[in-house]
């Protein structure tokens, strides 16, 4: 079942809940969907997790409820 894509409400919520600990970087490919990766904005630790997801394979914030 395909699920609907982030709006703005969700990507502000999303945002605001994140903002103090978690960067996101979107990666737009020319040849194939883009990637957004998650990493700590400020790590204690310098072998973090980091976590990318390809668009597609993510849901927006209220879908989840």
């Amino acid at each position: 079942m395909p699920t609907p894509p982030l709006d703005a409400d969700d990507a502000a919520r999303a945002q605001t809940a994140c903002a103090n600990r978690l960067l996101a970087h979107v990666e737009a490919t020319e040849d194939g969907p883009d990637v957004c990766t998650l990493f700590p904005a400020d790590p204690d630790d310098p072998l973090t997790e980091w976590l990318s997801a390809e668009e597609g394979s993510y849901v927006a914030l209220s879908a989840m409820r």
